[in-house]
This record gives C-alpha cells, structure tokens and sequence, in this order.
C-alpha cells in the first residue's frame, strides 16, 4: 500500500497506466512476503529440487563430494539479464563445486514498475544439476536515505535467502563482479567466503580517456579492502591492487573452446560471403578503447583487405563526436560493422575471416584488459594479431603476433597467413583447451579452501566489523 501512494505521488505518469496499477498490487505482495511468492521456472523432470504443495521448492542432500560440501555459491552481476552477461561462463563454471546461485541486477522502482518483477527462480539455459539458478529482485522503494536503502537491502536479502533455503545453500561463498555492489556487506548474509572478481580498472574505463573516476577507485579499493579474495582478470590489476590486500590473485580470461571450435559442418555468415581478399575480423564493436587511427593506417596500407567487427560503433558523444571518428568514418569503404552477431553465431563470424584482431590501445586502459576474444579466437584455431596492449600477450609462446604500428600489423598479417599450417591451429586449439572455465574455477576454488582452512571455516558475515584477519601470502596463477 505505502508502494502505491509513492507511486501515486512520485511518479504519476507510471500509475496512471491501469495494467501498471495491476501490477503494484501483485508485486507488492513479494515485498511482504518474499518467500511465499518465490517459485522454480523450467524445472527438468529429474531434477533433485522437490515441489511443495505451494508451488515452491527444496533440495535433499548436501550438494555430493564438491569441495564447497552444502556451501554452495551465490554470485551477484552487474547486468540486469544473465545472457547479457559476457563473463557468464566463468561464473556458471562454479556449479562444479555445488549448486549455484545468480543475483541479476536489482530492478529499481520505476523499472520494476514498468517491467514487472521476475518473482520466480529461473534455471539458465543450458543449466546443469547445480545450475546457474537465476533470480532478480525487484523493489519498488526508491532509493534514497539511509532507512529507504535498507528498507530495499532487506527486501533483496528476503529473496536471495528464501532461493538459498530452496537449493540448500548453507553459508555460500559469494562472488561480487562490480565495484558498486557493496550493498552486499550491509545484508545479514553468513558467507563462507567473500570474493571480488576485478575485469577492468573500473575508475579508467568509466571515465576515459579523461582520467580517473576518484568515487570509483575509492569504492573498488573499499572493495578490494572488505573481500576474502579478489580475482583479477590482468596482472597488471592484480599487480596494483595488491597494496590493499594480501590476497589478489591473477585468473586470467577464458573462453569455452567448444562454443568457437570451427568445424566442416560449421556455416560460416552469410554476411562474409561475399567479402574479397583478407578479411581481418574482430570480435565486438567499435568503442573509445579501439586504436581507430592503426585501423584506418592499415586500410590505406593495404585497400583491397576488408575488416569486419562484429558489432557497430558506440561510445560516449565525446568519442563518436572525435575528429579521431570522423577520420574513421571517412575511411570505413573497406570497413564493414554486422550488427551484434549472437553468441552462437560467434563461429561462424570466425570460420568467414582469415585472421583474427586485436586493435586494443597500447595506453592506460589497455594494459587493464584480458579480453576473452583471446580464448575465443585461440579455440577456432585461426591466426592471430595484436596491438601490444597486454603485457600478457608474451606468455601466448608466439601464438598470437604482436605489431607496434599499423605497418608491422600488416606485415605480421601477411606472414601469419603465409607461415599458417595444421600444426599451428593445433597448437592455437590447445592453448584454448588448456585455459578452459573449468581449470579457471577450480583455481579460484583452490584459494578458497585455502582461505577457509587457514580460519578453521569461520563463516563470514555480510555485515563487515572493521577487522580483518592475517591474510595468507599472495599468490598467483
């Protein structure tokens, strides 16, 4: 009721809508009684989750012989859709060690509204006997003070602990993707432990190429400071985070080597068909973090080559405003963007391109990124070249190619496609095999039940006390 005269008040263009007022009424019933309204959607017939006569479910057992016992995970993302999510298969790895459950984005008040809330617990597609299990609370309290924010922290508490009670989860380990959910330590949530994966140096990449977001290095630092363990997709992450905690890990990026092997069978996109000489293909779309002025030298170096990126362009107004942009415009002739290619079109973008690109900036954002198109390209076997963005990129053993300039770009282009053989694209496909999600997970594991032991198991609480024990020697991967 308090929902609705908010929503009468605060935003009468949403209430006005009758079908909307219909839905205040329905949903705020799960802010009451979030855990009578929690149900299982796409349930397989022999699965070990058990109906009960109101509709909702629970688990027997204790989660087999993982290493997590009954423990489990709960992972917490920063996207409002799991499939969305471009790190879903590092996440959805974890089920190898118990049942796994994922937080999307919270909806806020008027998105909740005009969306609807997703009351129901959801299996990913795909999702095995220990998931991903998906659920999105939905709260149609703004945010605002103190006593509001908590009133909505306490609603999503409700809901996550009524879909751990479901599938067993007893005192998970948590896996935080996003300096801004720090909210998690304000919920009354025991945690085994608490582990912070870093994919980007959030306060550079928000802000570039301005500078630095001080608000958001100051909240992953706090983040860095209140976690169990932090996971960095970079060294160079791990290598400057490592000031404020002793335990910062390097797991590298991954990529699953099936989803991109190519094969005979695999129909490459009709989009590629008819592209002449070379074709450079690159995973993703045109952003700020793209070397735009490499790509246009290497077009005018060699005009009859085609590049494709797999997506369109898209930044900030400042980027697509640039008269770096306009220059890239003017020369995109021999430059073709597909509009978002699906991920399990993915191969067949790869089986249509020759060699495969890396056009990241060499500065201070790039040296901060591992991407997974490393994995991706490595798993189809198929040649590769880089910018020298990533210190890393030395550890491939020569199996991707790094150019300073758009001219060794070229040449190093030219002497993939002239030197590649059967024994290379082995080579490329067994990189990818060896760095597989599953050997990504069981290492984060490994530092878990490092961690765990050193304390005798002591659960962690959400809500953080100030003091933290010794940590172990850093180590890394």
């Amino acid at each position: 009721m308090l929902t609705g005269v908010y929503l009468r008040f605060a935003c009468p263009d949403i209430f006005a809508d009758p079908d909307v007022r219909s839905r205040i009424s329905a949903c705020s019933l799960a802010i009451v009684r979030p855990a009578k309204m929690l149900r299982v959607e796409n349930l397989p017939a022999n699965h070990d989750l058990e109906a009960s006569p109101d509709g909702s479910a629970s688990r027997h057992g204790s989660g087999g012989g993982s290493p997590c016992g009954s423990r489990g995970c709960v992972a917490i993302i920063p996207e409002d859709d799991w499939n969305a999510y471009t790190r879903r298969h590092h996440l959805g790895a974890m089920t190898a060690f118990g049942p796994l459950l994922v937080v999307e984005k919270p909806l806020g008040a008027r998105r909740s509204v005009t969306r609807g809330t997703r009351r129901r617990m959801r299996l990913a597609p795909g999702a095995g006997e220990h998931g991903p299990y998906l659920i999105q609370p939905g709260s149609f309290l703004p945010r605002g003070p103190g006593w509001l924010d908590r009133a909505r922290n306490r609603h999503v508490e409700h809901r996550v602990r009524s879909a751990m009670q479901m599938l067993g989860i007893e005192r998970p380990v948590v896996f935080l993707t996003s300096p801004s959910q720090r909210w998690f330590f304000e919920l009354g949530i025991e945690a085994s432990a608490v582990c912070f994966e870093v994919s980007d140096e959030y306060s550079v990449y928000l802000e570039y190429p301005s500078g630095r977001d001080a608000r958001v290095r100051a909240e992953m630092i706090e983040m860095v400071r209140r976690s169990d363990l932090v996971f960095t997709t970079a060294r160079s992450l791990a290598t400057d985070l490592a000031e404020y905690s002793d335990e910062v890990h390097w797991i590298p990026n991954t990529a699953v080597p099936e989803d991109f092997a190519i094969h005979d069978s695999t129909p490459a996109l009709p989009s590629l068909a008819d592209l002449d000489g070379p074709v450079i293909g690159f995973i993703g779309g045109v952003n700020p973090w793209i070397d735009l002025e490499l790509v246009v030298e290497i077009t005018r170096l060699r005009p009859e080559w085609t590049i494709v990126f797999s997506a369109s362009i898209d930044g900030p107004d400042a980027f697509l405003e640039s008269a770096e942009m306009s220059a890239f415009r003017q020369a995109s002739e021999r430059i073709r963007f597909l509009d978002w290619v699906p991920y399990d079109q993915l191969s067949g973008f790869l089986k249509g391109v020759d060699v495969c690109a890396l056009f990241h900036r060499a500065d201070e954002v790039g040296r901060y990124i591992h991407p997974n198109k490393i994995y991706q390209y490595l798993a189809s076997g198929k040649p590769i070249v880089s910018t020298p963005f990533l210190p890393e990129l030395e550890d491939f053993d020569g199996l991707v190619r790094v150019a300073a300039n758009a001219r060794a770009f070229v040449e190093a282009v030219e002497d993939e496609l002239a030197r590649d053989d059967e024994g290379r694209r082995r080579a490329r496909i067994a990189r990818a095999r060896d760095s597989r999600p599953e050997l990504r997970a069981r290492a984060k594991m490994e530092h878990v039940e490092r961690v765990l032991a050193a304390r005798n198991g002591s659960p962690r609480h959400g809500e953080f006390d100030g003091d933290r024990p010794p940590r172990a020697s850093r180590r890394s991967m």
